[in-house]
């Protein structure tokens, strides 16, 4: 494969750059008026910068009515954004929209479940934040559902998927802790996790073994 020359990876270069100049545009978060054709500026690298997870993915960048009810949401969730826009965390498949009511919604596929929440829910967690989520026990049908704790959302989605429950059946009982990531109650809070999850593992090879 032919290497290729500077005027081709200068060239390269310029494409890459107009690119993302455009998507923050379309985005809202850079204006108009810059040409993507340009040169950037130190405003513009800077911006490229600030939202380079609107560029790679990892974060959406979302349009409410007002600039004010932007601002509002911009202090729960605090991904940043500017005017009308927000910046949400975004997961790999999630697409978001707004209600008329300027609450933000999203969906995504999820071991075989369609997960939909609401952005600054008790569902997402804050920066700087880890969140644990339980299942408190309860009935289900003739039988119960045991008490259990999870470490990520996906776990839990994982959990759900494996026993055939349904997400929105259950997620108005879902128990949301949040501590502050490296905490001395979020290590303490994990502990407590993992030794449960010990637990369980132990349980089922008993279980297994008493098989045989």
């Amino acid at each position: 494969m032919a290497r290729l020359t500077r005027k081709q990876r200068q060239s390269q270069s310029r494409a890459i750059t107009r690119g993302k100049i455009r998507k923050l545009q379309k985005a809202g978060l850079l204006s108009q008026n810059i040409n993507p054709n340009k040169k950037p500026s130190k405003y513009v690298l800077a911006k490229l910068y600030t939202y380079r997870g609107v560029l790679s993915g990892r974060q959406a960048a979302v349009q409410v009515s007002t600039a004010a009810k932007a601002k509002e949401l911009r202090s729960k969730i605090g991904d940043g954004g500017q005017g009308k826009v927000v910046i949400v965390p975004r997961e790999k498949g999630e697409r978001f929209r707004v209600t008329k009511d300027d609450q933000i919604k999203s969906t995504r596929k999820a071991f075989g479940q369609t997960v939909e929440k609401t952005i600054g829910d008790k569902f997402t967690p804050r920066p700087g934040e880890r969140a644990y989520y339980t299942i408190p026990r309860r009935k289900r049908g003739l039988g119960q559902l045991k008490r259990h704790t999870f470490a990520s959302e996906d776990e839990l989605l994982k959990y759900l998927e494996t026993y055939e429950i349904n997400f929105d059946d259950i997620k108005d009982y879902i128990e949301v802790e949040r501590f502050k990531e490296g905490s001395a109650a979020q290590k303490r809070e994990h502990e407590e996790y993992k030794a449960a999850v010990r637990k369980l593992k132990y349980k089922r090879r008993k279980r297994r073994k008493s098989r045989r």
